[in-house]
């Protein structure tokens, strides 16, 4: 065993392995999701329930409306890490390892048309920068991962006839009960059929019938793997009613479209010229190239799918790039230019993989460090802190959407603490999510909040709605700090 270890760690594998490793201080991220807190609760109330909560619990808008929660299962993951492992920074660890994971079944994939291992490393660095506004303890990462075990055993049924691909219904089925990005699994299988049946066409030979047909069946499997959640039928409905929905791309940001002027859209951008110039240099396959392209559409349309852009894209620049490198012979070159040995490069890269784990290490334990403050600078945890000194102040509050999941987790069950809507449009509905809209741009905004009976408003010091509110003889404002201020109804002085 230990010969057979030995013989693995040749320089190139050290090298990829070293990317591994490094592309971890980007992917082991602190708890920032607006999301974060609000799944921890969420947990908390199916742990103390014994059981899914069939209705919003956290709202006074909306209280009687169905709740498909379905990434269930990942928030109990994550109760049980933040809970009884090792609080915020066991999430982010094991996140962070589980998006590393999917980078490894992209080298595997990858491996299935062997590139040069420097070239297979630099994609996968490239693919992890250019997801570096997305990385982080949250569901869209269990999604990256699985849709990188997707596409792998499709590419080793494709390539090789293996016959892993029937255990994409169980992938599926897990995927399903953490999860709605598993329907990325059904489009994957459609392309291939699709790619099969295409090629098919032009060269007439019998076994791309035969492929599609095998891969039309485990779609069907699938799909009906899907059903398999507490939700059956009403998870598909459920994805169907966020994918059309009109008002969530204005609650959030990675439903947006990229806005190519911030830092961290910087590497996707570069990610995709990359990706354009690896298709000029080499003409990949139907299937990759197809895959590819209709990822990336979808990362046009909306940030967050810039992961699923990562994950079909990297093997496509790696082999673009690795036919080019080979050609050219520039590795060769690059041996006699350096004057080492493999003996010498097998050490070298060792030695980089031994320095840069001990530097990832270091730089995450201090970023790991810095949760608390980073939730203090981010979220109203003074205020949250004033609101619980004055347990009787108010009975219905306003707050920032964004907001909404840390005061649950702050002040779940207080009835008086509850908030007016979650950001999900299949709870809150579009009519709730355009009132608040509403409300925040100062259209009808008082008759609104008269209208659900808000008696007290937490909101950023700087807003449009807080000058408002300073403005309103009705309100008065009893407390702020740099990140919020609370205000109340009909208050006799401000503080």
């Amino acid at each position: 065993m230990w010969l057979r270890l030995r013989e693995r760690l040749t320089a190139g594998n050290l090298v990829v392995l070293l990317a591994l490793v490094g592309l971890l201080a980007v992917t082991i991220r602190r708890g920032g999701d607006a999301d974060f807190f609000a799944h921890i609760t969420a947990a908390q109330v199916i742990v103390e329930g014994r059981g899914l909560p069939g209705h919003d619990v956290f709202s006074y808008t909306v209280s009687g409306r169905t709740w498909i929660d379905h990434e269930y299962m990942n928030e109990l993951l994550l109760y049980g890490l933040f809970n009884f492992i090792g609080g915020a920074a066991a999430v982010s660890v094991v996140f962070g390892l589980l998006i590393a994971a999917g980078f490894a079944l992209m080298w595997r994939r990858i491996e299935l048309q062997p590139a040069p291992k420097v070239v297979t490393a630099a994609a996968l660095l490239l693919g992890a920068a250019a997801g570096v506004a997305l990385w982080g303890p949250r569901a869209q990462v269990v999604t990256f991962t699985l849709f990188s075990l997707s596409l792998l055993l499709i590419e080793l049924y494709v390539v090789r006839g293996s016959r892993a691909v029937y255990f994409m219904p169980l992938v599926v089925a897990v995927w399903a009960n953490f999860h709605a990005g598993f329907v990325f699994a059904f489009l994957l299988l459609v392309l291939a059929i699709g790619c099969e049946l295409v090629v098919w066409a032009v060269d007439r030979e019998r076994r791309h019938i035969l492929s599609a047909r095998t891969l039309a069946l485990v779609l069907a499997g699938c799909v009906v793997a899907g059903l398999i959640t507490p939700w059956g039928p009403s998870l598909y409905n459920y994805v169907w009613l966020t994918q059309t929905s009109g008002t969530l791309a204005n609650f959030t940001a990675e439903w947006q479209s990229p806005d190519f002027h911030h830092a961290n859209m910087v590497a996707f951008g570069l990610m995709i010229g990359v990706f354009a110039g690896g298709l000029a240099l080499r003409r990949p396959r139907l299937h990759h190239a197809v895959v590819a392209l209709i990822m990336l559409g979808l990362a046009l349309q909306a940030q967050r799918n810039i992961l699923l852009f990562v994950a079909a894209a990297v093997p496509v620049i790696a082999w673009s790039y690795g036919a080019w490198w080979q050609e050219h012979r520039v590795g060769d070159r690059l041996l006699y230019w350096a004057r080492l040995s493999a003996r010498d490069m097998q050490l070298t890269a060792a030695a980089a993989l031994v320095l840069v784990a001990v530097g990832v290490a270091a730089f995450t334990a201090d970023s790991l460090g810095k949760q608390a403050a980073s939730t203090r600078a981010n979220f109203p945890v003074a205020a949250s802190d004033w609101l619980a000194a004055h347990p009787s102040v108010g009975t219905r509050m306003f707050s920032d959407v964004g907001w909404s999941g840390y005061f649950n987790y702050r002040f779940y069950p207080q009835a008086n603490r509850r908030v007016f809507m979650l950001g999900d449009p299949t709870l809150a509905g579009d009519t709730l999510m355009r009132q608040y809209t509403s409300i925040t741009t100062l259209d009808g905004w008082q008759s609104l909040l008269d209208h659900y009976g808000v008696d007290y408003v937490v909101f950023e010091p700087d807003a449009a709605l807080a000058a408002a509110l300073n403005e309103s003889a009705q309100w008065r404002r009893v407390y702020q700090d740099g990140v919020a201020a609370i205000w109340v109804r009909g208050a006799g002085s401000a503080q």
